[in-house]
């Protein structure tokens, strides 16, 4: 009578054991597709970047700096699974009859599930995070070719025209002037200005706009 206890908790153990094997090569397959996306969008977030068009570089790289502990907790899920995944066979499982190893083996294997279920579940809120970066990346840099084409040629202009104006009280501030705008203008297209939110970057080129056409109203007014 017991034997036959013993045999069949023995039994129901393995067949829990085998669900969660089931169920840990699932997540781990879920993981590494989810990793991949993050991969993905992330790449594709950095090509954008640097290329001098006024989206927010550095913020964007301080943003994935700030999440190298993904990778970490993605790595050592995956390293948790492969220990736990090698020592697993049907042979070697149909071998152990004492319940209590068996027990152990489903502790362990339940403590990896829920490693797997957090790093999947944090990774995916991340991955759906890059993907809005990317999108509003995307519409920031169409909102901004237009503008950015207007404000470099109003300071093209400007500068031509301040470069012809008389030498009269009055011109070298227009040039400090003209100036600042230039340098606030390189700042925003390096995309190196950090404590602009992603919104307000195409307001600061109209401001920049609007401060070179005051100059340049000006500086016609020298003549």
């Amino acid at each position: 009578m017991w034997g036959r206890q013993r045999g069949e908790k023995t039994a129901g153990l393995r067949d829990a054991i085998r669900d969660q094997v089931r169920e840990s090569d699932a997540l781990h397959v879920a993981l590494g597709i989810a990793f991949d996306r993050y991969t993905e969008v992330r790449t594709a977030i950095e090509a954008m970047l640097d290329r001098g068009d006024g989206l927010p570089a550095k913020p964007e790289r301080d943003f994935f700096a700030r999440r190298g502990d993904m990778w970490d907790a993605f790595t050592h899920a995956s390293a948790q699974y492969a220990e736990g995944r090698r020592h697993f066979t049907e042979a070697g499982l149909e071998a152990e009859d004492d319940p209590k190893v068996l027990a152990d083996v489903l502790k362990a294997q339940a403590s990896l599930i829920r490693t797997c279920e957090r790093t999947l579940k944090n990774l995916k809120d991340l991955v759906s995070r890059i993907e809005k970066r990317h999108r509003r990346l995307l519409e920031l840099r169409t909102t901004l070719e237009p503008i950015r084409a207007r404000v470099h040629t109003g300071l093209a202009a400007t500068t031509r025209d301040l470069a012809w104006a008389p030498v009269t009280p009055g011109r070298f501030a227009l040039e400090a002037r003209l100036n600042a705008a230039a340098d606030d203008l390189r700042e925003l297209d390096a995309g190196i200005v950090t404590f602009l939110p992603a919104m307000i970057i195409p307001s600061r080129y109209r401001d920049i706009e609007e401060e070179i056409a005051k100059v340049r109203d000006e500086v016609l007014r020298l003549g």
